[in-house]
């Protein structure tokens, strides 16, 4: 067995020892998964997914799609009858298998349900919250694509809220085959659809603005890390995923800090298609994200937007970064050290000491011969954390503002 499933697993995994045996498994069983974590969620997911499968096997594949729903709520929180609910509809469908905590359902010929239940004992500690749910389905899509049960060699994370397009799986591969190199993770395109509320949908709007605003800049500055970092629309290759020990447990930002990892394996790629849709609401699931965002822009709160000029000193210090990693000598790194202090912006000054720049900088020229390595030794380095980090202390001299203060002088 994989070192990661014996060591680093979720204890779900373990229960899954005798699944193969116990259903004769000898070739895959399924074709493509996609891993949802749910909380007080209706089931309304399954009617777009089903449609989805279902065209996917008309056209491409006749094995059923794998949906692995990890039902679950926090240590803190009060018992959830749309959980219940859930569970119990799922318990009416075939029963395949069943272990402790996990069943196996068939919803129809095209779609199975793997059902995680952490509803009850064991629930979920609070601190851990989403990132570990998606975590463990993630482990379980691994571990099975590692024991052939699983066709593809990458699995889907989404959410209960997307609607799921009837090309999801199709276009998917299509768009990934066209990709010219070996990628960690796609990230899939989406839209926020409306609702009921005509408010929350401007909000919701709004935010999704700022998102893509930020992606954009961080194309235009040449950040490596410039994609949107949204857990419902990702496709991750099950070995890179393993590489890099899963989704990390936390409550929030487990999908940002999952990308940034994956993202230093193999470029994570961004997709113009299968386009998802999510519905736009409110939601206190999680401390930060779109529903909470959301909620405080309800509140008043507009000033989301970084300004060009936070962007221009990115793109000054990716070159900056650049110079660095080609140079050969440590009498013209030094002398490119100093440089900073007199011919570049105070901001990256304060960034270079920030980072301690220097030591890293000396540090990778003794170790890397290459330029080429020195060149991935810097843009490791310099990751999605730290690019996030420079932009907020651009934000001290250029502060945050609203849409339509964007294109103003500043």
């Amino acid at each position: 067995m994989n070192k990661y499933f014996s060591s680093f697993a979720e204890n779900e995994v373990s229960l899954l020892q005798s699944f193969k045996s116990d259903l004769d498994c000898r070739q895959p069983l399924f074709s493509q998964a996609v891993c949802i974590p749910f909380f007080d969620e209706d089931l309304t997911l399954l009617s777009s997914l089903q449609s989805a499968a279902q065209c996917y096997a008309k056209t491409e594949n006749p094995l059923p799609r794998l949906l692995i729903l990890c039902i679950n709520r926090g240590d803190n929180s009060e018992p959830c009858n749309k959980n219940e609910a859930a569970i119990a509809f799922i318990q009416t469908l075939t029963t395949r298998w069943k272990n402790q905590t996990l069943s196996l359902h068939d919803y129809s010929d095209n779609l199975t349900i793997l059902l995680i239940d952490r509803n009850s004992v064991p629930l979920i500690p609070i601190k851990q919250g989403v990132g570990l749910a998606r975590k463990i389905a993630g482990d379980i899509a691994a571990y099975f694509i590692d024991e052939a049960v699983i066709e593809s060699k990458f699995f889907f994370s989404s959410d209960a809220d997307v609607i799921f397009p009837d090309n999801y799986f199709s276009e998917f591969i299509r768009s990934a085959n066209q990709s010219q190199e070996m990628n960690s993770c796609y990230v899939l395109s989406y839209q926020h659809i409306a609702g009921s509320n005509q408010a929350i949908n401007d909000a919701t709007v709004y935010y999704e603005k700022s998102l893509r605003a930020y992606e954009q800049g961080l194309q235009l500055a040449g950040s490596s890390y410039a994609y949107q970092t949204i857990g419902s629309c990702l496709a991750i290759h099950a070995q890179a995923y393993i590489q890099v020990r899963g989704f990390p447990k936390r409550s929030a930002g487990e999908d940002f800090y999952l990308l940034n990892k994956l993202n230093k394996l193999s470029p994570v790629k961004s997709l113009n298609s299968p386009m998802l849709s999510i519905q736009s609401r409110i939601s206190n699931r999680v401390p930060f994200g779109t529903g909470p965002a959301v909620e405080k822009l309800l509140e008043g709160k507009t000033a989301l937007f970084y300004p060009k000029p936070c962007y221009e000193l990115l793109r000054q210090w990716l070159g900056y970064l650049s110079r660095l990693a080609a140079i050969e000598s440590s009498q013209h790194l030094n002398e490119a050290l100093e440089d900073i202090k007199l011919n570049y912006p105070h901001e990256l000054f304060t960034l270079f000491e920030q980072l301690n720049t220097r030591k890293h900088a000396q540090q990778f020229l003794q170790q890397y011969k290459r330029f080429e390595q020195r060149q991935k030794a810097y843009r490791d380095w310099f990751d999605g954390f730290k690019t996030l980090k420079a932009i907020h202390l651009f934000t001290e001299t250029y502060p945050k503002c609203a849409l339509n203060q964007l294109n103003k002088e500043t």
